[in-house]
């Protein structure tokens, strides 16, 4: 449940950065990435998180305009964030209302 909520605040600010963009037209969007951030507490759940979002990484692929995937991780604080690119702003789009999210 708490997860939901989430997800549920980071598509709210997704809609609302997608809705600013388009306010500002004379900024070309040439690639739109969705951002996840959280933390993972230690290293053990890191590995686990890279299994993760490795084994979705197919699944991506199949979505049209997907770009990359690209993992970081901050040791110190133990923040993860996982960044998944796509080619244009209408296929980010249809993956933010497809069913694979």
């Amino acid at each position: 449940p708490a997860m939901a909520s989430v997800q549920k605040s980071a598509v709210r600010r997704t809609m609302q950065a997608i809705s600013f963009c388009r306010m500002s037209s004379s900024i070309p969007i040439n690639q739109v990435a969705r951002v996840l951030r959280f933390h993972v507490g230690n290293e053990e759940n890191a590995v686990k998180m890279d299994g993760k979002v490795k084994a979705l990484i197919p699944q991506f692929k199949a979505q049209p305009g997907y770009v990359s995937t690209t993992r970081t991780v901050c040791k110190s604080e133990w923040a993860y964030e996982a960044e998944v690119r796509f080619d244009s702003l209408e296929n980010f789009k249809a993956y933010m209302e497809g069913d694979f999210r």
